[in-house]
């Protein structure tokens, strides 16, 4: 008979493969499918552990399958009781002395979702003996029912998208020291935003419980050291810097006066010769022929030589 794999069954969480494997003849293979049943909170493997038990040689593994079934049967009755929606019976777990079986309630009556638990729960929140662990459970179990107190609230609110709304609740829940607070205020502190890293890692330090201030103390030293400030002088200037006042005054300097280029030299015309000659004498007109008239009529002395008749 081939060995199953018991870590690849409970990594793929085959509760099937793991109850056929506590028949396997190697006690070791035995032990671990029992182990592996536990650790997945395989309350359905409850009824072939139990016929297991009346069949099983080896004390180990007897042992170990006693020790599951006291663990599995208390959530196979968790897991009855949210089946039933027995919320009056999950409302009795809220009295259990074990932290776990308060916690147990809380998210049973959380994903029940009825209000009629709401006074219990904040009821256990308000508990400051209650340990933080479950009276956060409390208020997630609130959230869910839709019926938290304003502070309670602020648990939801760290968890939004806006940043800013996330900065001011882990500022908020710092400042009431909301010790119930530190697991998310923790989980606050890798944030993708800076400002809510930071926001968050003050909020630890003034809720002031050794695992908070050890977490924010760890959350410091992974930060990158900050520049050192620059040195100053005696008065109060940056070292290396020039003061200004001290400095000499500027010179002008007289450039050179730019001399123009040397001007091209003319272009030289061609002589031409000048023609002294006289001018030509002006054209005779032709004398006007006289009309037949003025032939008649006898030539008219001048003026100065008018006779006296």
């Amino acid at each position: 008979m081939a060995a199953p794999n018991i870590w690849l069954l409970q990594t793929k969480r085959d509760i099937d493969g793991l109850i056929a494997a506590l028949r396997h003849p190697d006690p070791v293979i035995r032990r671990s499918a029992v182990a592996a049943l536990r650790a997945l909170s395989a309350w359905q493997a409850v009824p072939a552990l139990r016929a297991q038990l009346l069949a099983e040689n080896d004390w180990q593994v007897h042992a170990a399958i006693s020790a599951a079934l006291q663990y599995l049967d208390h959530d196979l009755h968790v897991e009855i009781m949210i089946k039933n929606r027995d919320v009056r019976g999950l409302i009795k777990m809220l009295n259990s002395p074990r932290s776990e079986d308060v916690i147990t309630a809380c998210e049973a009556l959380g994903q029940l979702g009825d209000r009629n638990a709401a006074e219990p729960l904040i009821m256990i929140f308000r508990n400051l003996l209650q340990p933080a662990k479950v009276r956060l459970a409390a208020a997630e179990a609130l959230l869910k029912l839709e019926s938290a107190p304003a502070v309670v609230t602020l648990l939801a609110a760290l968890r939004r998208n806006d940043w800013q709304v996330r900065r001011n609740a882990a500022a908020v829940l710092g400042q009431l020291k909301a010790v119930w607070a530190t697991e998310p205020l923790i989980q606050a502190l890798d944030d993708p935003s800076p400002i809510v890293a930071r926001t968050a890692a003050a909020a630890l330090k003034h809720i002031g419980t050794r695992e908070a201030i050890l977490a924010a103390k760890r959350f410091e030293a992974a930060q990158p050291p900050e520049p050192a400030p620059a040195p100053r002088s005696s008065t109060g200037r940056l070292r290396g810097q020039t003061d200004t006042a001290n400095l000499p005054a500027p010179t002008t300097q007289k450039l050179p006066t730019p001399t123009p280029p040397p001007e091209a030299p003319a272009k030289k015309l061609p002589d031409h010769k000048v023609d002294t000659r006289p001018l030509p004498p002006p054209p005779v007109s032709e004398p006007r022929r006289l009309s037949a008239l003025s032939r008649l009529e006898p030539p008219r002395p001048p003026d100065g030589d008018k006779t006296e008749t």
